[in-house]
């Protein structure tokens, strides 16, 4: 358990299967359905660029790429195979997939800007806030529904088809995100 007199940064560790991020949060490797990685605007004063590990119902558990040791991704690359890092350099607001590989460099994320419904809303995005519509993009969604399918067909017809699937609300989210003022 960290205190607040803990400096050291959370680190993403793997045991037993399964991938662990401080306190915050723990997840089954086999959960996993999509990794990406996404950066935002904010660095490099705020932490910028993210990796993320997608499960089967849309649930987003992020870390900062700072928080992956050269043990973690040597990890996960003997799990999952290759894992290409492509956005290290990006100082926009981007997103990709990493695997499965087959969707690699494909859109992670759709970002779509809110108009601002108030003044204080309004006085944000002058000091570089804004609101973001975040949600899982259509390579992403459609990966969990092929994974989805793959994991229930031929069970006694418990087959559920990719247009009966929908994305949970927590794949879908408003979120505000520091960007650069324009």
């Amino acid at each position: 358990m960290r205190n607040e007199l803990d400096h050291t940064p959370p680190l993403l560790t793997l045991d037993k299967g399964k991938l662990h991020y401080d306190n915050d949060w723990s997840l089954p490797l086999d959960a996993v359905r999509v990794i990406g990685e996404y950066t935002t605007e904010a660095g490099p004063a705020e932490e910028d660029y993210f990796i993320v590990f997608i499960d089967g119902a849309g649930a987003s558990y992020g870390v900062p790429v700072t928080a992956l040791t050269p043990v973690a991704t040597e990890q996960l690359r003997e799990y999952f195979g290759p894992l290409k890092f492509g956005l290290h350099w990006s100082t926009d607001l981007r997103s990709r997939i990493m695997w499965p590989e087959y969707l690699a460099d494909e859109a992670v994320y759709d970002f779509t800007p809110v108009p601002p419904r108030t003044i204080g809303d309004r006085l944000r995005r002058l000091f570089g806030t804004q609101n973001l519509d975040v949600r899982l993009s259509t390579a992403a969604s459609g990966a969990l529904k092929e994974r989805l399918e793959h994991s229930y067909g031929g069970r006694g017809g418990a087959m559920i088809a990719a247009s009966q699937y929908s994305l949970p609300a927590s794949a879908q989210q408003s979120v505000i995100v520091r960007t650069r003022p324009r």
